[in-house]
């Protein structure tokens, strides 16, 4: 199964690059990543979306909604 987790970018594209980076280096799979103005789209496995959250969180240039 997978989830849908939105993301509000401060910083525009350079805070989506820092986070997937950020996530890629920490093993996090993605199903489709997709940007539109300032926010980000991640389609990933519903396994990981607490780990997602929690690392997302740490970083001070995005806010992560609440589906």
């Amino acid at each position: 199964m997978q989830t849908n987790v939105q993301v509000n970018l401060i910083s525009g594209i350079d805070s989506a690059l820092r986070a997937v980076t950020m996530l890629r280096r920490k093993g996090i799979k993605f199903y489709e990543i997709s940007i539109y103005g300032n926010s980000l789209s991640l389609i990933i496995p519903i396994e990981t979306e607490s780990i997602v959250r929690a690392q997302l969180s740490k970083l001070s240039d995005i806010e992560v909604l609440v589906n």
